[in-house]
């Protein structure tokens, strides 16, 4: 695990994690990584990456949504992929965050039209909290994201 305080992102991690696809941030507003943490194909990976992320984020007022994003993302990369993935957390200014996963499977998720004991909330609770949300597809996969308000903003229904 790799936890960066205020450091900026050199510009090929920029262009590698994708960030200049969503527009979400003002110009001369770089991305700052706080959290990367690279996680195997195991039923330990959510567990692992809620408590990274709640380390990284202990202060933060959205903390328990964050995390509840996080564990979906995470737990849905592991059972979709079967394969190694990681976990990104980007401060964009203005207080906002992106929460991102990274992994080897270039298809892109969709919400389930229906939801039953095997499954199918994930995205949907992501879709219900995160400000924005959505997975583009990479030269060596896909990265699924959302963005939440930091300390100034709020996390809600995409789109407030």
């Amino acid at each position: 695990m790799e936890i960066r305080g205020a450091a900026p992102m050199a510009d090929d991690e920029v262009a590698a994690a994708g960030l200049s696809s969503t527009g979400e941030w003002q110009p001369g507003d770089l991305p700052r990584l706080v959290l990367h943490l690279p996680f195997a194909a195991d039923v330990s990976a959510p567990a692992r990456a809620r408590a990274a992320v709640s380390a990284a984020l202990h202060s933060s007022p959205h903390l328990d949504v964050i995390t509840l994003m996080v564990s979906e993302l995470v737990t849905n990369a592991v059972v979709h992929t079967g394969q190694a993935a990681e976990l990104r957390v980007l401060e964009l200014g203005g207080g906002d965050l992106r929460v991102e996963v990274h992994d080897r499977n270039g298809d892109v998720p969709t919400p389930t039209p229906t939801t039953g004991p095997r499954g199918g909330f994930g995205l949907r609770i992501v879709g219900a909290h995160a400000r924005a949300w959505g997975a583009s597809v990479r030269h060596d996969g896909k990265v699924v994201w959302f963005e939440v308000g930091g300390a100034t903003g709020g996390a809600g229904p995409a789109g407030t």
